[in-house]
């Protein structure tokens, strides 16, 4: 308790700005941030009904000298704030400490204050004439000020709230606000702030001031002046000042002045509506739109759609506004309900969407990829049948040099060894499984292995690989690999799929699988059919994309080589390091698991693309949307990186896009007069 305590103290206190001199913590200046303590510490341990953390709430209250009853008051509403009793124990509070000039009615009244302004509780009518009558004229004041958000008479009852308190920082400071939100001079209230004033907050203040009247180099020095905060930074006033936002209120100033290149130079890498719009004041388009996407997803989608099609990428356009039109859409049919702010927004979208070319029809499928993908998979010729009963036993643990992945399962039978195994380097399900499952193989009882082999089916579709048996492994050719069904439904998929649910299920099984149809290679070009498959390469020949390269050697074998200029800075940006995923399974842990490393030797990148990748370290596979969903339909759920490539007018930048469900980032991209590629990340998130 005492821990908690003292973190939120010093967030209260330990805060040093421009022309505000540091001081430790005075009792007036504790008890004037009494209520930021109150949901610093109270709102934190007080969620449940952990009988201890509400005797260290009522301890924390008595402490700063609350009288038991308002203590218990407090601790009553700060654990419901929302239900009906609390006025009564507004009033409660207030009437348990009836000495008004006591410490403890001072904290009482404090917190009360903050509750009211910070909308934590709403009173209204005649309770909330009570309860302000009994908090004192220069917060019932400030109260009133902070609630009547947007209404004419705020700034004037600021102003007497301010009056009333002259020395109180949060009051003094939301006044300057105010007046600055008024498009009225603040540097008069700004000239010699309360002892106690957060300096964050008065240097973003007097930056804006700054920039109201234009002095624009002075405000970006103001801004710089603004010191980091310690520990989380001060509490958030009453009326929402965010001392990080004054840099970008700084820019937004400068661009509604037209005073664009001032804009430009203040944000930095921040700021982007606000940059886009000087950019595409100044005419550099594609400049603007590296701004909006500095947001992921674009704060303001509409106006990145607008700067994409500006740009010729209409389709890109259409992709910033997927979410934005669904979220119309539902607003029409009545689904869900929409202010008159939204509707207007709805209707610009639909508006620029009508004047979007079409999307481009489905691609013409090669009609011998689209005759591969319509096959039923190989896996499904494999018998699933109920395991025997009897003893279970578990094989020893194996050393495989260079092995794909984790070992789930292993066997030794005679001379005969089996290794199963889960490797992701051909099987794309993001944070949805641990990878396809692959056997390795042992005529030397483990002294070497031969593998890996794919089965063709991976974790969760359907199988789990159990790690003992009551069965022989081996019977005669055919494996008998024990599982159990737990088949991950398409349907419950998202991201994190911290909520998978299973359409079939049955335990102890044993799927057979041939040992002949696991080293098959039809072609002879070193790729397993079951390997093909996944590739969706052709079994019968050695050579699918006819470029004299056999499959098992090249790096694109569904595309002969293509001089798309797109392709380098892709190359350029796939040579950053990625995270690894974490992976679910239904019904497991609330702690999944980090996914393994891919193989280095030959990873396999599967891309979504609408342009051809065919120069690309490493294997890719890259497919258009429409024969992805083909290959979902035969394979189950798999989720390649989708990539999107926005180019500059001149060629030498471009945005690209890296979508891998689980995880995307956004890279600018440069070609330097040396040939050489300069790659920032504009933005990243991980599920």
């Amino acid at each position: 308790m005492k821990t908690r305590i003292a973190v939120v103290v010093s967030c209260v206190v330990a805060i040093i700005g421009a022309n505000v001199a540091p001081a430790g913590p005075s009792a007036a200046e504790l008890l004037r941030h009494g209520h930021d303590m109150i949901f610093g510490c109270l709102g934190e341990i007080l969620p449940g009904k952990d009988p201890t953390s509400v005797a260290g709430g009522l301890s924390m209250l008595k402490d700063l000298g609350v009288p038991s009853a308002s203590a218990r008051a407090l601790v009553a509403l700060c654990r419901k704030p929302r239900e009906r009793k609390a006025p009564e124990l507004l009033l409660e509070a207030l009437d348990g400490a009836s000495d008004a000039a006591s410490e403890g009615q001072v904290v009482v009244a404090s917190i009360v204050e903050g509750l009211l302004a910070r909308q934590r509780v709403a009173v209204e009518g005649e309770r909330r004439e009570q309860v302000l009558s009994r908090l004192g004229p220069a917060r019932a004041a400030f109260v009133e000020a902070v609630l009547a958000d947007g209404e004419p008479s705020q700034l004037e009852k600021f102003e007497r709230a301010a009056a009333l308190a002259p020395d109180d920082p949060e009051k003094r400071l939301c006044y300057a606000d105010a007046l600055l939100r008024a498009e009225r001079p603040a540097e008069a209230a700004l000239a010699s702030p309360p002892p106690g004033s957060a300096g964050r907050v008065v240097a973003a203040l007097r930056a804006i001031a700054l920039a109201k009247r234009g002095a624009f180099q002075q405000a970006k020095d103001m801004v710089a002046s603004i010191p980091m905060p310690r520990r989380g930074g001060p509490p958030v006033y009453a009326c929402k000042i965010q001392p990080n936002d004054a840099r970008c209120a700084v820019t937004r100033t400068a661009a509604q002045a037209k005073a664009y290149d001032a804009a430009i130079d203040v944000a930095g890498p921040f700021c982007g509506p606000s940059v886009a719009e000087a950019y595409e004041n100044l005419g550099r388009t594609f400049d603007a739109y590296v701004a909006m996407r500095r947001d992921d997803p674009p704060a303001d989608p509409l106006a990145a759609a607008k700067l994409a099609a500006a740009l010729g990428r209409p389709d890109v356009a259409r992709d910033h506004l997927s979410w934005p039109l669904e979220r119309c859409r539902s607003a029409k049919k009545g689904e869900r309900p929409a202010n008159e702010k939204e509707r207007v927004e709805c209707e610009q979208i639909l508006a620029l969407v009508a004047t979007l070319p079409e999307a481009e029809p489905p691609s013409t499928i090669d009609p011998e990829l689209r005759r591969r993908l319509a096959e039923k998979p190989l896996a499904a010729s494999y018998q699933e049948v109920p395991a025997p009963k009897g003893e279970r036993r578990t094989g020893p643990n194996v050393d495989i040099p260079g092995a794909c992945g984790r070992v789930l399962f292993t066997a030794l039978e005679g001379e005969r060894g089996l290794a199963a195994l889960a490797c992701r380097d051909l099987d794309p399900k993001g944070e949805v499984s641990m990878g396809g499952v692959v056997l390795y193989l042992s005529d030397e009882r483990g002294k070497s292995w031969d593998g890996p082999f794919r089965t063709g089916f991976a974790l969760g579709f359907p199988y789990y690989v159990r790690r003992d048996t009551a069965a022989p492994v081996f019977a005669g050719d055919v494996i008998q690999l024990p599982v159990d069904v737990r088949e991950i439904d398409p349907d419950s998929i998202t991201f994190p799929p911290v909520d998978l649910r299973a359409k079939r299920t049955a335990r102890d099984r044993l799927v057979r699988i041939p040992l002949s149809l696991l080293r098959a290679d039809q072609d002879g070009d070193g790729l397993a059919d079951l390997v093909e498959e996944r590739l969706a390469t052709d079994p019968t020949k050695a050579d699918t994309d006819g470029d004299g390269t056999p499959d098992g050697l090249d790096d694109a074998p569904l595309a002969k080589p293509a001089n798309d200029p797109r392709v380098r800075f892709v190359a350029a940006v796939l040579r950053e390091e990625k995270p690894r995923p974490l992976v679910h399974e239904p019904g497991g842990s609330m702690f999944p698991t980090p996914a393994p490393e891919e193989r280095v030797d030959r990873a396999t990148r599967f891309v979504q693309a609408s342009f051809p990748l065919g120069e690309l370290p490493g294997r890719t596979i890259a497919l258009d949307g429409a024969a992805w969903q083909l290959y979902r339909k035969k394979l189950g759920p798999v989720f390649p990186t989708k990539i999107t490539v926005v180019t500059s007018p001149d060629g030498k930048r471009a945005v690209v896009d890296l979508d891998e469900r689980w995880r995307a980032a956004v890279y600018l991209v440069e070609e330097k007069a040396d040939g050489t590629m300069a790659v920032e990340q504009l933005t990243v998130w991980v599920t």
